[in-house]
């Protein structure tokens, strides 16, 4: 049975998507590489970045599936630099500037001012940089501004923050970017110094630290002289993950939903060879299917000059796979 749903509040009228016949799960677990050929997986249709889908299923009990989503990141940008100022208008967020320079290949941000250009000639790079007073406004120095590139790549040129102890600076810890697929040693917050982990790429760091309900390394004060060898250090600074329904490609950390009994659910980042049961919809299914059950849309606003979107799956496992 479709469990019954009020209309929520923001979101307009229904629009038609799976039926309770259309999602199925499999019966038995596997790795992510592993999932059946003929299991087309739940969510890998929706196209939408800026969507965010409540997906309710009748259940009895917990259960983990591997789903149709992908792990990228929630800024399409890189910081390349450092300008001795930002000539440009007050914006109090990175975010606002990043949305304001739309059209733009770069901007300048300093947590006062931002600027929009078409060019940019690397003068100075980011090794003095610090996380800003704000965290959420990724890299600062002093009244300087700090160059970001928009628009990047998000499969081949997304860049993440590294710390690496370096005499040459005044024997202090300076900031520099590498690409994210990158395999080097990192640190999660709270833990030890011994416990350096090595060969991780950025995501693949980013995971180990959130199963332990951690974070990417995010300061310097706490380590000690024995690991100031020129070791290069994954952090956790302007990088933020971001998980979103769509077809993946990864194959170290893949995306599963986590459902409780009461139909809600959480999508979570699971390192790919671990073994779960998937959740699968019809071949003939279209991400747009079937009439018998329903999904509620409203635009909510304009986010980083996208339309976010709200979308209600009603939904029911009505048969596991033979």
């Amino acid at each position: 049975m479709l469990k019954t749903l009020k209309k929520k509040d923001g979101c307009n009228p229904y629009l038609p998507l799976y039926s309770e016949d259309d999602v199925y799960t499999t019966n038995s677990t596997t790795t992510y590489s592993k999932i059946p050929a003929d299991c087309n997986l739940f969510g890998s249709k929706f196209r939408s970045e800026n969507s965010s889908y409540k997906l309710i299923l009748n259940t009895t009990d917990t259960f983990t599936y591997w789903v149709g989503a992908k792990i990228g990141f929630k800024r399409n940008i890189n910081p390349l630099g450092v300008l001795r100022k930002c000539n440009g208008t007050k914006s109090r967020s990175l975010d606002e500037c990043d949305s304001r320079c739309k059209g733009w290949k770069y901007f300048c941000y300093n947590e006062k001012s931002c600027s929009c250009s078409n060019d940019y000639k690397k003068k100075n790079g980011l090794a003095q940089t610090k996380i800003c007073d704000n965290p959420e406004n990724g890299l600062c120095l002093l009244s300087h501004g700090v160059v970001y590139e928009r628009d990047v790549d998000v499969l081949n040129d997304f860049l993440c923050g590294a710390y690496q102890f370096s005499k040459q600076f005044d024997n202090s810890w300076i900031f520099k970017t590498l690409n994210c697929s990158e395999k080097i040693s990192f640190i999660c917050d709270e833990d030890e110094p011994s416990s350096v982990q090595v060969n991780s790429s950025w995501l693949s760091a980013e995971h180990t630290c959130s199963k332990r309900d951690q974070h990417l390394l995010q300061s310097t004060e706490k380590l000690g002289i024995e690991i100031k060898d020129g070791t290069i250090y994954w952090v956790s600074s302007f990088r933020q993950k971001k998980i979103f329904w769509g077809k993946d490609f990864s194959n170290i950390v893949c995306v599963a939903a986590k459902f409780e009994i009461n139909g809600s659910y959480r999508l979570e980042s699971h390192f790919c060879n671990e073994s779960l049961e998937s959740l699968c919809h019809k071949p003939d299914a279209s991400s747009y299917g079937s009439s018998k059950s329903v999904i509620l849309t409203s635009s909510l606003g304009t986010v980083l000059g996208g339309v976010l979107v709200c979308v209600v799956l009603v939904a029911a496992i009505k048969n596991r796979r033979n």
